[in-house]
């Protein structure tokens, strides 16, 4: 384990308790924690062609919970659904490309590879939908983002491929870039 592990795993911990602290706590702390996390990340490299796992999430019935609810609830589910979801791709050393709507887009592989990328990303999996149904309890039980009769239902899916990733402008992300057989 390097210095940078429990950084990132800091990193995690707090975007899951973004609901509770909320978003000034949490961004604050986040600035501090990246700042010195920055100096421990490996130099990236411009462009360069391997091996990683994607995993995509995003809600079922999204749209007609859209359809349903106030733009500023769906606005909140989409945040708690998000602080939710992200932790455990990052623990299990995934990196998010995006988040789009209701979906959620992290690859496995970038920037640093391992041996057990295709398997870490089946256990964030896992722990994504462990914490889905904390979040559903949440809601269930009159919690700070309950909407009602609110219950999300999450689909994933994972694919180990061949990709060109390269470093994106600005604040060093990844993009990948591929095709699914």
């Amino acid at each position: 384990m390097t210095q940078y592990d429990p950084l990132q795993q800091a990193i995690a911990t707090l975007q899951a308790q973004r609901a509770i602290l909320g978003d000034a706590v949490v961004d604050t702390s986040l600035a501090a924690l990246r700042r010195q996390l920055a100096p421990l990340a490996p130099a990236p490299r411009e462009e360069q062609r391997k091996l990683v796992t994607v995993l995509f999430a995003d809600l079922a019935g999204f749209m007609e919970l859209s359809d349903r609810l106030d733009p500023e609830d769906v606005r909140e589910l989409q945040d708690a659904y998000f602080a939710t979801i992200t932790p455990p791709i990052l623990i299990h050393g995934g990196s998010v490309e995006k988040y789009v709507g209701d979906a959620i887009l992290a690859v496995f592989g970038v920037p640093d590879s391992h041996e057990d990328d295709a398997v870490r990303a089946v256990h964030a999996a896992l722990g994504m939908q462990q914490a889905l149904r904390q979040l559903n309890l949440r809601l269930a039980g009159g919690g700070p983002e309950r909407r009602g009769s609110v219950h999300l239902a999450m689909r994933i899916g994972i694919h180990t491929g061949l990709v060109v990733s390269r470093v994106t402008e600005g604040e060093g992300m990844f993009l990948v870039s591929g095709r699914c057989p």
